[in-house]
């Protein structure tokens, strides 16, 4: 395989990562503006509850119990938060898919700017997900600097 087909596949690999974020933000969204009505609050809180006790979904009661108790305001800025950083990697993803340098670089600087708040986050409270997402955006930054570096010449 050529390098050039090789650095396709990290590419697409890279856009698959970021397409996969987009499409949880979407439904975090989504998710947080549904809560706004009651009925789906309070059905919403009846699921957490029940799943913080269920074996095997703990961890699934605990994403959602946090957001079941935020006032309306904080749910909207949650969801339109979401929302934008799910336009952010849909575009990351969408470029890097094509093949664009400029999107190689937005990647790279988009992805970098977060490393040190989930690093914050870990030393906070180390959890699995959040250490899991650190290594795997290191992982991206890492491919992606080596990748412009040797376009460079």
């Amino acid at each position: 395989m050529t390098r050039a087909r090789e650095g396709d596949r990290g590419l697409r690999l890279v856009a698959l990562f970021k397409f996969t974020k987009a499409v949880a933000l979407v439904a975090t969204g989504l998710g947080a503006f549904s809560l706004l009505d009651p009925d789906v609050a309070t059905r919403a809180a009846r699921w957490s509850a029940a799943l913080g006790t269920a074996p095997g979904y703990q961890v699934l009661g605990q994403v959602l119990a946090p957001a079941v108790g935020l006032p309306p305001r904080r749910l909207e800025i949650l969801g339109i938060g979401a929302l934008l950083y799910a336009a952010l990697f849909a575009t990351e993803g969408t470029g890097l898919w094509l093949g664009r340098r400029w999107a190689e670089f937005l990647t790279l600087v988009a992805t970098a700017s977060f490393v040190p708040l989930e690093i914050v986050e870990i030393a906070r409270r180390p959890v699995l997900l959040p250490v899991a997402a650190l290594v795997l955006n290191l992982a991206v930054v890492a491919y992606l600097w080596r990748r412009i570096r040797s376009s460079r010449g």
